[in-house]
């Protein structure tokens, strides 16, 4: 699995929900404490992708596939040895993650996990973020 993260002012497309259609923006940061996770300099949003070789959706509702996000407060199982983790802070290859119960910080690999779970399972009418 192949992840990604958004980097300061990528161009991006971003909704609030999977029924609102995709908007432009330029990329700020991860908002951790909140549910609407990318934020950009227009809105914020529950989604999004990158805007390169996803033009076409602009201004549509249309589903795209979505890059898997690592984000805090994730669990990930580590591929070297089999125990699941909660990511603390995510870097640009690596996460930072602690053992559930534990204070002991370690570094894993975007190479060496895998999400336990996704937390853009929500359903169709989840509308929390609007854009500004």
């Amino acid at each position: 699995m192949k992840y990604i993260r958004f980097k300061p002012f990528d161009r991006i497309l971003g909704r609030s929900n999977r029924s609102a259609p995709w908007r432009a923006d330029l990329f700020r940061f991860y908002d951790d404490d909140s549910k609407a996770k990318f934020v950009g300099l227009a809105g914020s949003y529950t989604h999004c992708i990158l805007y390169e070789g996803n033009e076409n959706a602009e201004g549509t509702t249309n589903m795209v596939e979505e890059p898997e996000q690592v984000l805090p407060g994730d669990m990930v199982y580590s591929k070297k040895d089999s125990r699941e983790y909660k990511v603390i802070k995510v870097k640009d290859s690596y996460v930072e993650a602690t053992v559930p119960g534990s204070s002991i910080m370690c570094r894993l690999s975007f190479d060496n996990i895998r999400l336990s779970h996704s937390s853009y399972d929500d359903d169709e009418n989840d509308d929390e973020s609007v854009g500004k």
